[in-house]
């Protein structure tokens, strides 16, 4: 008896994807590492991982892995930009 393919639902407009996130089974390994953070940056990993309803590992996680692109997209010469509601943009530059 063939199982029939799942259907996958159908991308909603307006450029969200739909990420399928892995079972715990499929996960890549991980390594414990401990790190010493400065109180602000700890208050501040809380509030976000809150916010998100996140661990704070899968927070750091994420943000390295939005460090990483930022980074290579500015060493392929692109540009950052944050465009603020009153249509005011502002190029942001990372030094270091």
């Amino acid at each position: 008896m063939d199982k029939a393919p799942k259907e996958v639902p159908p991308q909603p407009t307006g450029g969200i994807r739909i990420v399928r996130q892995r079972s715990p089974r499929t996960a890549p390994a991980s390594v414990k590492t401990t790190i010493n953070l400065p109180t602000t940056t700890v208050v501040t990993l809380r509030e976000l991982s809150a916010e998100q309803c996140a661990t704070q590992a899968d927070t750091i996680t994420r943000a390295l892995s939005l460090h990483k692109a930022i980074r290579e997209a500015m060493t392929n010469g692109g540009k950052l930009f944050i465009q603020e509601p009153d249509k005011t943009i502002t190029q942001l530059v990372i030094i270091g």
